[in-house]
């Protein structure tokens, strides 16, 4: 039985993960390698826009990883990333565009800057782990944007 105060007749213990869409616009990436190079070069900023076609409010956790090609054919990095803020929270039946950037590195092997021109891969999650479900949205490019 549906319990709560929306008007649907779901059951609310959870949702259809193709009910909560994610995208990504506005999306760029790039490397500051300029001397002195940080600790974390990696740059982006994007607006993340989520759609909730459930009845009921959903706050999805923010987070992100990129792969870059290895220096000197040492096979991919794969790099986790915080996103700024964190979460959105998106009320049932509606959308919400939020303005975004990547935050810190979890680990950073300050070989980043060697994948400059480098293809890459870069994943987007928005999970609620309250409603049991996580959506994605991937990109890539074949070649790396670095300032030096």
């Amino acid at each position: 039985t549906d319990t709560d105060t929306d008007t649907d007749t779901d059951t609310d213990t959870g949702t259809d993960e193709s009910s909560v869409t994610i995208d990504v616009v506005d999306f760029e990436l790039w490397l500051n390698c300029m001397p002195i190079v940080a600790d974390d070069p990696v740059r982006s900023n994007f607006t993340v826009q989520l759609v909730n076609l459930t009845g009921d409010a959903i706050t999805n956790t923010l987070s992100g990883e990129i792969v870059l090609a290895g220096p000197s054919g040492s096979g991919p990095m794969t790099l986790g990333f915080s996103i700024v803020p964190d979460s959105v929270t998106t009320p049932g039946w509606t959308g919400t565009s939020t303005a975004v950037e990547k935050g810190a590195l979890d680990d950073t092997s300050s070989s980043e800057c060697g994948a400059c021109g480098q293809p890459y891969e870069v994943t987007i999650t928005a999970s609620a782990r309250a409603a049991g479900m996580g959506v994605s949205w991937t990109t890539g490019g074949p070649s790396l944007d670095c300032v030096y």
